[in-house]
């Protein structure tokens, strides 16, 4: 439901995921920063 969301909606949810998840994605090799997860939603600012 992230991708229908408002931008300033998902950019909150998104906050929390990768705070919560970003230990994990490194762990395998999954290197992301939150500013181009916001880029893959869309979110500009």
């Amino acid at each position: 439901m992230i991708h229908y969301g408002r931008d300033k909606d998902k950019k909150k949810v998104l906050e929390l995921l990768f705070e919560q998840r970003k230990d994990s994605l490194k762990k395998f090799g999954i290197e992301v920063s939150l500013k181009e997860l916001f880029g893959y939603y869309g979110i500009l600012k």
